[in-house]
C-alpha cells in the first residue's frame, strides 16, 4: 500500500486571543496549518491551545518566525501590535499580517519606514478580499482562506538558491555563490 505524502503544515503564529483571535483559532482547526497561539493576558490562560507569555517573549517568538511561517497580529493593544509587527518584519517570516483598517496600515507603515523597517511586507487588513463582514467568524474564514492560499506557494526548500538568498538577506551577509546554504542550521 502506498500512502500519499502530504506537504508539511505551514506554521502560523497567532498573536492575540480576543474574539477574532479565538475565531481564527477555531477556523484553523483541521486545516493544513500548524497554529501556535499567543497572548500576554493571564486571565485568558484557560483557552485551549493558548500560550501566555510576557511581552519580551512574544516579541522573540515573532522575530524568530521561520521563512515558511505566517505571523498574524491582532492583540488588544496597538502599541504591542506595532512592536510585534516590527519584530516579525525584521525577521524571516514569509507573511506578516495584522488586523486593522487601511488607516492603521498607513500609520504603522509610516512609523516602520521611519524606523528603518521593512514596512512594504506588512499585510493590513488581513483576510481574503471580497469576503465582507465584521463578525469574528467571517473575519476568521477570510483569514483562513488567505492562509490556505499561502499554503499553495510554499517557502523555498532548504539548500536551494532561493532559500539561501532569503537566508542571507535576513542575516545580513553576502549571497552565496554555491547552492549550499552558509547556515549550519539551514534556517
Amino acid at each position: 500500500m502506498i500512502e500519499p505524502l502530504t506537504p508539511p503544515a505551514r506554521p502560523v503564529l497567532l498573536f492575540g486571543a480576543g474574539h477574532v483571535g479565538q475565531a481564527i483559532s477555531r477556523a484553523c482547526a483541521g486545516l493544513p496549518l500548524a497554529l501556535s497561539w499567543f497572548d500576554s493576558r493571564p486571565e485568558l490562560a484557560g483557552l485551549h491551545n493558548l500560550t501566555i507569555l510576557p511581552e519580551p517573549e512574544l516579541l522573540a517568538q515573532a522575530a524568530r518566525a521561520p521563512a515558511s511561517s505566517a505571523v498574524l497580529i491582532l492583540t488588544h493593544d496597538h502599541g504591542l501590535d506595532y512592536r510585534l509587527a516590527a519584530a516579525a518584519l525584521g525577521g524571516a517570516a514569509g507573511f506578516v499580517g495584522m488586523i486593522g483598517s487601511k488607516t492603521k496600515r498607513a500609520r504603522f507603515t509610516s512609523r516602520l519606514t521611519a524606523a528603518g523597517g521593512k514596512a512594504e511586507r506588512l499585510v493590513c487588513p488581513i483576510g481574503l478580499p471580497g469576503i465582507n463582514g465584521k463578525e469574528p467568524a467571517v473575519i476568521a474564514i477570510a483569514v483562513a482562506a488567505q492562509l490556505l492560499m499561502l499554503a499553495d506557494t510554499p517557502a523555498p526548500a532548504p539548500n536551494t538558491i532561493q532559500h539561501c538568498q532569503q537566508h542571507c538577506r535576513t542575516r545580513h551577509h553576502r549571497p552565496p555563490v554555491a547552492v549550499l546554504c552558509p547556515s549550519s542550521d539551514n534556517s
